[in-house]
């Protein structure tokens, strides 16, 4: 079963700390792929921000989010787009208007919302793991010694680890509905599980990515 994955792995792999450095390049057998969590090329959008984004500044409000985890804030995105510069290896965050600036934008903050997507999901399900599993998790993976050689912090890794517990679990929880069709759940459950997260989702301009519910409304995204 753990060659046949939800395609919401991808995305709540979609932040460029992705396992946490890892170059891991596996698709999910059967579903969506990585150009399915960029937004369309023919979505108009709106100029992203020119100056320096507040660290208390709300970026994306997910309704029905696990308490405390329902709002993005700029402190979070500078946070991942600090972890997404590393992860390509470039010395300094691209500028605001730079066509690259614009893609890690639409990665990190696609990226942080499926986290939330994710746990939301999970607490709905009854699934959640324990801190002692997450810590063992993150132990037996061998990262948390890249800590000092990296902007990832351990809150992140715990974060990557975490969310990939609760894919399995879920991945698990269907299996167990389904066991002669398996993979017929899963596509199920990414179809439904993407509608009614992306319906959820609230973004400000100019952080208007293909997660939020307000993408295509008053000429598409921000």
């Amino acid at each position: 079963m753990r060659g046949q994955k939800l395609s919401l792995i991808l995305f709540a792999g979609a932040v460029a700390v992705s396992g946490c450095g890892s170059s891991s390049s596996e698709t999910p057998t059967g579903n969506a792929t990585a150009s399915d969590t960029t937004a369309p090329a023919n979505e108009e959008r709106v100029s992203p921000p020119s100056g320096p984004i507040a660290p208390s500044k709300t970026l994306a409000t997910i309704v029905a989010a696990p308490k405390g985890a329902g709002v993005i804030s700029g402190a979070e995105f500078d946070q991942g787009m600090t972890e997404a510069t590393s992860a390509r290896g470039l010395k300094k965050i691209p500028k605001p208007g730079d066509e690259e600036y614009t893609g890690m934008r639409d990665e990190v903050l696609g990226g942080l919302i499926i986290d939330v997507w994710l746990e939301g999901e999970a607490e709905e399900m009854g699934i959640e793991p324990t801190d002692e599993e997450v810590a063992e998790a993150l132990r037996k993976s061998g990262e948390e010694s890249s800590l000092s050689e990296s902007e990832y912090t351990q809150a992140t890794m715990l974060e990557r680890t975490k969310n990939s517990l609760l894919v399995e679990s879920i991945e698990d929880a269907l299996a167990k509905r389904s066991p002669k069709n398996p993979q017929k759940a899963y596509s199920e459950f990414d179809t439904r599980f993407q509608e009614k997260w992306h319906a959820r989702t609230h973004c400000v301009k100019g952080f208007v990515v293909q997660q939020c519910g307000n993408s295509r409304i008053s000429g598409g995204s921000g």
